[in-house]
């Protein structure tokens, strides 16, 4: 399975359970935060999917715009739920 197929198989799994899935234009240097977005009634999921040959990823990969990103949301949901 390629990145792309991975991907593709987590908006299917996620649109089966009544999210809307949409993908981040990756551009040319591929330095978005995350791969796709899905929103449904009641959850926002951000994320970058990962196709691993084993069950295991390390963390240490996460990129520091990836933690940017995540440190942006994470404080608005905090702002908002004030």
């Amino acid at each position: 399975m390629t990145g792309r197929e991975a991907e593709n198989y987590v908006a299917e799994h996620l649109s089966k359970l009544n999210f809307f899935v949409g993908d981040f234009n990756k551009g040319v240097s591929g330095q978005q935060p995350f791969d796709q977005i899905a929103i449904s009634k009641d959850l926002i999921l951000a994320y970058d999917v990962k196709h691993c040959k084993t069950n295991y990823f390390p963390f240490i990969r996460v990129e520091e715009n990836q933690i940017n990103a995540l440190t942006y949301l994470t404080n608005m949901n905090n702002k908002i739920l004030k």
